[in-house]
């Protein structure tokens, strides 16, 4: 029997904004295809210099302070008046501070938000290693569903595709998974396209060449199937989710996920993110990360629930 999802209704969402005098941009383009009516906006944006830093300001009339006041005046006017384009009541937000990720988190708990939008920044390989990356630190730190955008997107999808673990074979939570659904299906609703629900099933390969077939007999695999797809059902049951395909097969869940979105390039990728020592994901690395650094596809990450720590998987 066919279901409709109750729609989550953003009402309190947070732009961080790159570049206040530019209206069109992918992330106004995502906030007016999801917000209520009635939402109220938050717009922020951090900017730094290193040769304007305060820290090296020892000018003793003050000029490095007076080009930093002037540069901020000038991005808030740019800031104020992308908001009058807006049609839902905003707020503004310019700050000088080299990493404003933590600004936007401090003002997403602030202003009690229920829905972060970014653009994704790239940053090399070395870069993330030293723990520099903003966009993994937002992914860690970011207390509700954090929208990341590709700088190109124009946020005009074909499908939702929701990545699922309902039997809980890595550390994703019952309750994640729920609300993974949860947000995938109010969005397909809003955005008006279909839903799909990826789950692959991580199944133990031959330790010889490269492509070895799994070790696990057929029989095996197909109980693992089938376990899988009865959970996926129960989970779309429970969160009266609908969805247009569900696609359960054994593999390798980050190579069979990109090659699922590479099939369609236009898609919106809803994942969890879950506990994990920084530790362990600085050496090893995890599933977020190799889908985040290998698909084109924007990305909804959804937290945990309340309470629960959101680093990475």
């Amino acid at each position: 029997m066919s279901q409709t999802p109750i729609s989550i209704k953003h009402k309190a969402i947070m732009l961080d904004i790159n570049t206040p005098a530019l209206a069109e941009q992918p992330v106004i383009q995502a906030c007016q295809a999801v917000a209520a009516a009635n939402a109220n906006l938050h717009l922020l944006h951090a900017l730094f210099h290193a040769g304007l830093d305060p820290q090296i300001d020892v000018e003793p009339d003050g000029l490095l302070a007076e080009a930093r006041q002037l540069l901020l005046d000038k991005r808030q006017q740019q800031l104020s008046a992308l908001a009058t384009t807006l049609s839902q009541a905003s707020s503004v937000s310019v700050c000088w501070s080299p990493h404003g990720w933590r600004d936007l988190i401090d003002l997403a708990q602030l202003h009690r938000m229920d829905l972060v939008i970014s653009e994704i920044q790239v940053q090399s390989a070395w870069e993330r290693l030293r723990l520099s990356n903003r966009d993994w630190e937002l992914i860690r730190h970011c207390p509700v569903p954090l929208w990341l955008l590709r700088p190109y997107s124009q946020v005009r999808y074909t499908r939702v595709v929701a990545a699922l673990d309902p039997v809980h074979s890595g550390d994703q939570s019952a309750d994640l998974g729920r609300a993974i659904l949860r947000h995938a299906g109010s969005f397909a609703q809003r955005l008006a396209v279909p839903l799909e629900v990826i789950n692959i099933v991580a199944l133990p390969i031959s330790a010889g060449p490269v492509m070895s077939p799994p070790i696990v007999p057929m029989d095996v695999q197909e109980a693992a199937i089938a376990t899988h797809r009865q959970a996926v059902n129960d989970l779309l049951d429970a969160t009266q989710v609908t969805a247009l395909r569900s696609i359960i097969r054994a593999g390798n869940p980050v190579t069979e996920i990109i090659a699922h979105l590479a099939a369609e390039r236009t898609t919106l990728l809803v994942m969890g993110a879950v506990s994990r020592s920084a530790f362990k994901r600085l050496l090893i690395g995890g599933i977020a990360e190799k889908l985040l650094d290998n698909v084109s596809a924007d990305v909804l990450i959804v937290k945990p629930p309340a309470g629960q720590p959101a680093t990475l998987e």
